[in-house]
């Protein structure tokens, strides 16, 4: 190649390039002359494996969300699988929400059993019981 030219080579999109099945090897042959008549021949060798390290174009929103809710429908697969184990809870949010509730639901049940009319007046009766005991064993000590 005369001083001070290049050349460049034009090549298609990187990974349509290769997807096609082209070849990455290639020489290539370049017959020139100059102003004055004289003839030049020279071969080059071109090694495009470097366009195997090309990216792919990138994938749409829709493409990548996607891939994302396969990747996560198969971890939670995996999480549930172990459930038997008790290593782990794995719930949707809807189950979260109803096992929450029917633990409150539980809870508030056995506040309501506590605070009944039944078990107050059983429980005041408790309280008269262990006053009565106080103060006759107060009574009943012998005085020093």
């Amino acid at each position: 190649m005369p001083q001070g030219k290049t050349y460049r080579q034009i090549i298609d999109v990187g990974h349509k390039f290769l997807a096609d099945g082209k070849p990455t090897k290639y020489q290539i042959r370049i017959i020139y002359s100059s102003v004055s008549g004289q003839m030049f021949d020279e071969s080059t060798d071109f090694d495009l494996e470097y366009l195997k390290q090309s990216t792919l174009p990138g994938k749409t929103a829709e493409e990548n969300l996607e891939d994302i809710s396969k990747q996560f429908k198969d971890l939670t697969e995996i999480l549930r699988s172990t459930r038997g184990m008790n290593s782990f809870l794995v719930e949707t949010p809807i189950e979260f929400e109803t096992r929450l509730q029917a633990m409150r639901d539980e809870r508030n049940s056995a506040a309501q059993e506590i605070d009944s009319p039944q078990r107050v007046r059983k429980h005041r009766g408790e309280n008269k019981q262990i006053k009565r005991k106080k103060k006759s064993n107060g009574r009943n000590q012998p005085s020093t």
